[in-house]
């Protein structure tokens, strides 16, 4: 293959990833409530400081969605545009590695979402390694802030 073949078919993988990770993210966007209704719980509730961070938040959700969906058909396109290049002991060798890094991966997705007890002790240590240093509240009026 030349060169513009080469970047032809790149073109062509790049833009079927994005029209996956797009029907992912509007098929994610349906069930967004459910998503943020489980990340939720484990803190109770959540403030937004600007009108816009709700949205954004639906949106981000959605889109994070929308990659762990997508990611099966955008590493297949991975595969069909590497595998021209390997050789035939190569490509055999990568797929025998497949079974088991997609069991892997579907596995470690279970467990994160199965394993409910452990979810708020996680989540904990997240909200720890992100601590701001001073929280304003926003339903306190201004004079009263301190």
């Amino acid at each position: 293959m030349t060169l513009i073949e080469h970047l032809e078919e790149l073109r062509t993988r790049l833009l079927i990833s994005l029209a996956a990770f797009f029907v992912g993210m509007l098929v994610s966007w349906f069930v967004v409530d459910h998503v943020l209704a489980a990340l939720i719980r484990p803190v109770g509730r959540v403030v937004f400081l600007a009108p816009t961070e709700a949205f954004l938040v639906r949106l981000k959700v959605a889109a994070l969605a929308g990659v762990f969906v997508s990611l099966p058909v955008v590493l297949f396109q991975l595969w069909r545009f590497i595998s021209v290049g390997l050789t035939r002991n190569e490509r055999r060798y990568t797929l025998s590695l497949l079974p088991v890094s997609l069991l892997l991966f579907v596995t470690g997705a279970l467990c994160w979402v199965v394993n409910d007890a452990d979810r708020p002790a996680r989540l904990a240590m997240l909200l720890r390694a992100c601590r701001p240093r001073a929280v304003r509240d926003p339903r306190r009026p201004p004079h009263q802030r301190r």
